[in-house]
């Protein structure tokens, strides 16, 4: 089905936009319109707009409607043009080539997967037959909130769709899931008291100790029952603790923990709220004077990062399979990923989502960060494939 667009399209094009792309600055500090505008530039007279909402960076969407009244089918690539600071990375928009990689920040998170998809996305365009729509969404938040897909999804800029793809770094391989994140606050009140008469205050780095002790039994009780068969067993870290003053000579009065919780596709936000609420229950009963209580940081109230799980009975998966390994050259096999992506979000929304794209995450926001210039043209070259057997009638 892909045979004869192989010599008929320029793929290089997908490195070149790379590298321009990387030419942008898009870090947490830069001014992201910049990097939307020449977007919405190489997408000429396509429809294409830049949304700019009261509460979140600008995003831009872009559509290519059915040549027939009803599309058969909507296909929705999604990707984040905004990177990591630079850090210690020499020349970081200075994207270079060496011995068959391409260096810069951003290069693998996510611009080459973004570029691929925006050379697919063109080339599509000019095809006759098109029995599928195509939406194209790329935001500059992902780093940072996720604020933007957020909005594009609530207020019908982004109305649905059939399979989302969204272009992280996977090394060409499917991601089909990965678990949500979670961070959680766990704060213990204690009585203040001089350290010779310790008996006398109720020390909250103590009670910190107890709750971390309950955690872990209990954690290492029902966390089993959970496990996943693509993302495997929930986790659960403690990140950082606080408590007492400078000088050891007060009993401390208050203490708290920082929790990394990653949930899996068959846990629940829920679940996780419940498990903090049973812990600091059993704490309670089990130490006199134990007062503790959490709450969640990181987030805006009612904002989930929820997990993902593209199940291989969905009957696209076959489609998707198929379409990717002609490119390929392999068998495509559900993989869980170790981080979380935006195609959640979408999927929450009622959009199947996969995760597909060149780069390696090892690479991603690293000093040394690059993409295999062969994997760019090969990814460009699978999301055509997909297009072709999801949007065009032959």
């Amino acid at each position: 089905m892909f045979g004869k667009y192989k010599t008929l399209i320029d793929w290089q094009q997908a490195v070149y936009l790379t590298e321009e792309l990387i030419k942008i600055e898009t870090c947490s500090s830069a001014d992201k319109r910049e990097i939307l505008n020449y977007i919405a530039g190489v997408l000429g007279e396509l429809e294409t707009q830049i949304i700019v909402p009261d509460a979140a960076e600008p995003y831009l969407i872009s559509k290519i409607a059915s040549d027939f009244q009803k599309p058969d089918f909507t296909l929705v690539f999604e990707g984040h043009l905004d990177t990591v600071a630079p850090g210690e990375m020499r020349e970081p928009l200075m994207p270079r080539i060496r011995k068959g990689k391409l260096y810069g920040r951003g290069a693998c998170d996510m611009k080459a997967g973004c570029a691929a998809m925006l050379l697919a996305y063109k080339e599509f365009a000019r095809l006759t037959g098109k029995s599928g729509q195509i939406y194209l969404v790329f935001v500059v938040d992902e780093e940072t909130a996720s604020k933007s897909i957020v909005h594009a999804l609530d207020n019908n800029y982004l109305p649905g769709g059939d399979l989302a793809v969204i272009g992280e770094p996977t090394e060409l391989k499917l991601g089909t899931a990965h678990k949500g994140i979670e961070w959680l606050q766990v704060s213990f009140y204690g009585k203040a008291g001089h350290s010779s008469v310790p008996q006398e205050g109720i020390n909250a780095i103590n009670m910190a100790s107890h709750f971390i002790q309950v955690i872990e039994e209990y954690n290492s009780r029902e966390f089993p029952g959970r496990e996943h068969p693509i993302c495997g067993l929930p986790t659960m870290t403690i990140g950082s603790i606080q408590g007492g003053g400078s000088f050891p000579n007060v009993v401390p009065d208050y203490c708290e923990l920082k929790i990394d919780r990653h949930f899996n596709p068959n846990e629940t936000i829920s679940d996780v709220w419940n498990d903090m609420d049973k812990c600091i229950s059993l704490c309670t009963e089990r130490h006199q004077g134990f007062k503790a209580s959490w709450k969640r940081i990181g987030v805006e109230k009612n904002q989930v990062f929820p997990s993902l799980h593209f199940p291989e009975t969905n009957p696209l998966y076959k489609v998707i399979g198929e379409a990717f390994s002609e490119i390929v050259g392999l068998k495509i096999e559900s993989r869980g990923l170790s981080f979380w992506t935006e195609g959640s979000l979408l999927e929450k929304h009622g959009i199947p989502s996969i995760i597909f794209g060149p780069g390696s995450i090892n690479q991603a926001h690293s000093s040394e960060e690059y993409v295999l210039v062969e994997d760019v043209i090969t990814a460009a070259q699978a999301y055509f494939s997909l297009i072709l057997r999801t949007c065009l009638k032959f």
